[in-house]
């Protein structure tokens, strides 16, 4: 039998085995978790290697319809637009005197109370107040790629807090009215699909469309399509959107990095 010196030396290392493995699982678990709250544990290129999924675009794109005036959640209109147009496409160019923003993300014009819905499943990181437009924007991480940030800008009624879990076609909130940029009584909210950085050159921001799942990638893509064909006929300007210049449907570039959206 093991004298008593023996077995309670056995029993020190078998305790120092279970805390070694225990602090071992702990740490594991807070890196995987870290990874909703920081990229600092991942470079660009791991970023790279698991892009997001998306499966909607966030509103509903829809052929035009006469007699509601609508197609999908967009209600066409004479009244002055912004930049004349319901749908600034991705990579579009705003002019403001000798300044230059290029939009790193798409952006709809909308009747107040549109419902946005999320356009792939995450988890909530913030939901910050915006007093310059007396709105708010959810910032979202998708399931699937950590590194990746979902922004929904210019919102009300947001459904969801930080912490919480989102899944695809959720209402993550609704088209604010504070927010109109100069355009009558419609208001516009944006989605930004990008990778986090802590310095501008580290941030690129995607085209959402592009990194929409194969099996509706193509349907959407005509949606688009169609929607720009509609509002070129309703507003007699077939020149109104320059699809030949698009690398896909509502989007001129594939990405853009935060230094190159102001000129």
């Amino acid at each position: 039998m093991p004298s008593q010196k023996g077995f309670s030396l056995l029993l020190v290392v078998l305790a120092t085995i279970i805390l070694i493995a225990t602090g071992i699982t702990i740490f594991n678990l807070f890196i995987k978790n870290s990874t909703f709250y920081t990229t600092v544990l991942l470079s660009k290129e791991e970023k790279l290697k698991n892009k997001p999924t998306l499966y909607n675009l966030g509103v509903n794109f829809d052929k035009f319809d006469p007699s509601s005036g609508k197609a999908g959640d967009f209600l066409f209109t004479r009244e002055k637009i912004f930049e004349d147009r319901l749908f600034l496409e991705f990579g579009y160019v705003v002019k403001n005197g000798q300044v230059q923003k290029v939009l790193p993300h798409p952006t709809y014009f909308l009747p107040q109370g549109t419902k946005i819905i999320a356009i792939s499943p995450g988890k909530v990181l913030g939901l910050r107040s915006q007093k310059d437009s007396n709105d708010y924007e959810l910032l979202v991480q998708p399931k699937d790629a950590p590194g990746w940030r979902i922004a929904y800008d210019h919102l009300e009624n947001v459904r969801f807090k930080k912490g919480d879990t989102v899944k695809t076609g959720d209402i993550v909130g609704e088209v604010t009215a504070g927010y109109n940029s100069g355009s009558g009584n419609f208001t516009m909210t944006e989605i930004t699909v990008f990778i986090e950085g802590t310095k501008p050159e580290d941030i690129e921001n995607y085209c959402p469309y592009m990194l929409l799942e194969n099996s509706v990638k193509d349907q959407y893509a005509q949606k688009i399509l169609q929607f720009a064909k509609d509002w070129e006929e309703y507003t007699d300007n077939p020149a109104m959107y320059d699809e030949k210049s698009w690398v896909f449907p509502g989007c001129r570039y594939e990405k853009l990095n935060e230094t190159n959206t102001m000129k």
